[in-house]
């Protein structure tokens, strides 16, 4: 009952010893109830109710106790059907789908991948692809990487889908899970799963699972020679065993795939590349960030190989310059702001290409 309470109030479990510690004041009582719950003794164990996370050892009591997916699904059976559960997240950024407004442009290859990424996770296809996969007896998870420049769309593109299909977004950045504590970054990787498995009960629309930015997580393990070390690669570990089997749609961004462990290379199902977009899909960004100037401006603009998020950032000075000093449209100072995006990166090959005058 105490972990049906914690898994209402948000939590995913809790410590075995704490547990000990609420319900028995006699320290032999708690000594051989501890003993029963990390040899799974106890009847809930043998019924599937309830788990406990991996240890570092059979009597590591350090570990949680949580409610087993089975447990949750019979507690969700018995609330009443008419009233609504809320989802609340607690290791990931819950993004809404109707809350993803922002338009993309993407070049013809990316457009095409992405489309028909689209329409795996589309309401219509999604459950029968699933199912067929399951049937032949191979993974059923949608897992994918997008990987390529900064600022090419990478992020955009995952809310891009999830507007499309209308599932909500499950977002982590991993800085946010690593804890200086011994073991704490670990389990907050394994909660992550946890916590989308539940959103999956509670949403209308199974959500998508983004690992923003995850070159750190991804990439090659590392030998063994210090506590970060061990942390990096047991997370690692936990996150390789949940996609090998993951029921639902992981979504992954990273600049760095050169650095990628090969485990994870091929847990991956989709990888889209995304290079810095093109002269016509440069036009098309700035025609949708300046919509107010002619044509031969945009012309002139889209030489230069900027990304979509060097775009928008030469976009935001000049406008935000523009309403501080009143001033009408200056290409001049436009140009001035695209090579100090440029500069700032050492961007050699985009220095070299000159303006049509």
């Amino acid at each position: 009952m105490y972990l049906i309470y914690e898994y209402i109030d948000g939590n995913s479990g809790e410590r075995a010893s704490r547990i000990c510690e609420i319900f028995f004041d006699d320290l032999s009582h708690r000594a051989r109830y501890l003993e029963s719950i990390l040899k799974e003794e106890l009847d809930i164990f043998k019924d599937k109710l309830v788990q406990l996370e991996e240890r570092s050892g059979l009597f590591d009591s350090s570990t949680d106790i949580q409610l087993t997916p089975k447990a949750i699904a019979l507690l969700l059976q018995s609330k009443d059907k008419n009233k609504k559960q809320e989802f609340k997240a607690q290791f990931t950024k819950h993004i809404k789908f109707n809350s993803l407004k922002k338009e993309i442009f993407l070049d013809e290859r990316v457009a095409r991948d992405i489309n028909q990424l689209k329409d795996v996770c589309s309401s219509k296809n999604f459950n029968k692809i699933v199912k067929d996969l399951k049937k032949a007896n191979l993974p059923s998870g949608i897992v994918s990487i997008f990987y390529g420049f900064a600022g090419t769309g990478k992020t955009a593109s995952v809310y891009e889908i999830a507007k499309l299909t209308k599932r909500d977004v499950l977002q982590v950045d991993i800085s946010s899970i690593q804890s200086k504590w011994v073991g704490e970054s670990e389990k907050n990787t394994k909660a992550i799963f946890d916590e989308y498995y539940k959103a999956c009960e509670i949403l209308k629309s199974k959500p998508i699972l983004l690992f923003n930015e995850a070159d750190a997580i991804i990439s090659k393990r590392l030998d063994v020679n210090d506590a970060v070390s061990q942390m990096n690669n047991t997370m690692q570990n936990i996150l390789l065993e949940e996609l090998e089997n993951f029921d639902g749609i992981f979504m992954a961004t990273t600049n760095l795939i050169d650095n990628m462990d090969d485990a994870f290379s091929r847990r991956f199902l989709n990888k889209i590349k995304f290079d810095r977009p093109t002269a016509k899909t440069r036009e098309h960004i700035w025609k949708s960030k300046l919509p107010e100037l002619e044509d031969k401006i945009y012309e002139k603009l889209s030489i230069y190989d900027l990304s979509g998020g060097q775009i928008e950032n030469v976009t935001r000075k000049y406008l935000i310059n523009k309403i501080l000093n009143q001033k009408e449209f200056d290409f001049d100072e436009i140009l001035e702001y695209i090579k100090e995006e440029i500069s700032f990166k050492n961007d050699d090959n985009s220095l070299k290409v000159g303006f049509l005058k």
